[in-house]
């Protein structure tokens, strides 16, 4: 069976405690990264070959209504979720030619691709088995739909216009844009390029330094390397957390705060809290 992994391994917690001023006030505003179940990236790139049905639209796979026609309430959420993604992506003008059509195409982006990541199986025990995994196969297909669109819709943005600066684009398109990146997992050729605009432009204060911290440790993380900054929270599957695995444990605390990030036992506590939920909703 095909683990849903909708959720990223980084934590609003990392994020609800920074302390990087006017970011701050921004990252507030969108705080939306999740925790992953244990087990790394395997499963889901065995989700994306058994999955992957097409690269446009929410097209409904023709095997998913019998799959769930005994589950109507289950049937209703798929629908309702298709109908508010094709509701949020009509919204776009289609247009990328000045700062205004960037900043939309990112917002819409970045609502979609949070709409999808916050759709959870309610009252799991009252489902067989076998509805539960074909309503997360259904939610992993339209993942993996809107992520691999939403990577070749970036990359064509930043080669166009370079990444959207806080100082041009403004602070919600930077942290927008970061996290449709943070989430091309699929991509990590894509994911390391941005990385290395990431780098100068958080010296320079036109990206949020802790969008660096993020990428950075998410790659680590891909790579099975220890994390830089301790941001990336894995979930276990009893919804515990998983020690996280830093390369300077030491000094973790002063390295965090160099990017405007709380120490990590106060980030960790949200972590867990993190865990416990996810692990409620969708065990």
């Amino acid at each position: 069976m095909c683990e849903v992994r909708r959720s990223d391994p980084d934590f609003a917690g990392n994020r609800a405690f920074a302390t990087n001023g006017n970011s701050r006030r921004a990252l507030m505003k969108s705080v939306s990264t999740m925790g992953s179940v244990e087990g790394g990236m395997k499963p889901l790139i065995l989700c994306v070959i058994m999955a992957f049905v097409g690269c446009k639209g929410t097209k409904t796979p023709s095997n998913e209504g019998t799959c769930i026609k005994n589950y109507p309430e289950l049937q209703n959420i798929i629908q309702e979720m298709d109908i508010e993604i094709t509701r949020l992506e009509s919204q776009d003008n289609g247009q990328l030619q000045t700062v205004d059509d960037v900043v939309g195409k990112l917002a819409n982006m970045h609502a979609v691709d949070q709409h999808i990541r916050h759709v959870y199986i309610p009252a799991k025990d009252d489902y067989k088995n076998d509805a539960i995994a074909c309503f997360n196969d259904a939610i992993n297909r339209r993942y993996v739909d809107v992520g691999l669109r939403y990577t070749v819709v970036l990359t064509s943005l930043i080669k166009e216009f370079g990444w959207p600066r806080i100082g041009t684009f403004g602070e919600d398109a930077d942290h927008h844009a970061w996290l449709l990146a943070q989430h091309s997992d699929l991509d990590r050729a894509f994911q390391r390029e941005v990385l290395s605009l990431l780098e100068p432009l958080a010296l320079e204060g036109e990206t949020d330094p802790i969008n660096f911290a993020y990428l950075y440790d998410r790659l680590a993380m891909a790579d099975n390397k220890p994390q830089r900054y301790g941001t990336q929270g894995r979930c276990t599957l009893d919804g515990g957390l998983n020690p996280i695995v830093l390369e300077d444990e030491e000094n973790i605390d002063r390295i965090r705060a160099s990017v405007g990030l709380p120490e990590l036992e106060i980030a960790k506590i949200s972590l867990e809290i993190s865990c416990v939920e996810r692990f409620r909703k969708n065990p």
